[in-house]
Order: structure tokens, then sequence, then C-alpha cells
């Protein structure tokens, strides 16, 4: 029963003073009505005149690890022993190349009625030579460019 006496009085005191304390006051009704007083909205960021458009950037692309190259000559018109070579008398042409620093090589064969390659080869200084081939199979000598 302490207990609940302990507990119950602090409440009711609690209760009266929330209250205004009892009848403490005068029965006078003010005249003056409060008056209500509407919220007024005032932004706290005021926005900008256009938004802001950034790009976005494109990922670090890895260096590229081959090259391309465009070979092209002019199509012989006399064999080594100074005879006229008629373009209808090379069958075709063989482009080799070396990788002066990795001292790798390779060669590909083209058709004798072209005058231009593009190849795509590793990444490095490369030295590109040329022969053709005739009709009877003769290879010429290999020239480079100067």
């Amino acid at each position: 029963m302490n207990r609940l006496l302990t507990f119950c009085l602090p409440l009711a005191l609690l209760t009266l003073t929330a209250c205004g304390g009892g009848s403490g006051g005068s029965d006078k009704k003010s005249s003056e009505t409060t008056p209500t007083v509407a919220p007024t909205v005032i932004p706290t960021v005021i926005p900008s005149a256009a938004p802001s458009i950034s790009p976005t950037q494109e990922p670090d692309t890895p260096p590229a690890l081959t090259e391309r190259y465009l070979i092209e000559w002019q199509t012989p018109n006399s064999r080594i022993d100074g005879s006229v070579l008629l373009a209808s008398d090379i069958a075709s042409y063989t482009l080799r190349w070396t990788n002066s620093q990795t001292q790798a090589t390779g060669e590909v064969s083209i058709a004798g009625d072209q005058t231009q390659l593009q190849i795509e080869l590793p990444k490095g200084n490369y030295t590109f030579e040329l022969a053709s081939k005739d009709n009877n199979g003769r290879l010429s000598q290999f020239v480079s460019a100067p």
C-alpha cells in the first residue's frame, strides 16, 4: 500500500500542475480573441537557375596492344634483269616484317592485283619488305621503303 501511495501522490500533483493548479484564476472572459497565425513556408535552399550536368567519364581504357599499319606500293614494271614486267605477269606479292625490338618476324601473301594492305600487329618498330612473284613462280628481290 505504501508503494501505491508513493506512486499516486506525485501523479496527482503532476495532474494538478498540468491543469493550471486548480481554480485560482478569475471567471472573467477575455473579449479579445487570440489571432490565428498561419505558418509561412520559407525555403532554406534556393534552386539554381539551371541544373548542373557533368559528363560522365569513360572508364580508363587499357592501352592498345596492337597497331594498324597501311602498307602501299607501286606495281613494278621491270624485272631484275631489266626486262619488261607486265602487271598481268604478277601472280602475287609477299610482304614480310621484322619487329626491331623483339626480332619477331612474319609474312603474308597478297593477290597480284593489290597495291596496298592494312595489317594489325603487336605494338613495336617494324621493318617491312615486299617482293613480287610472277606467274612462273619466280620471286623478285625483297625491297624495303627508304
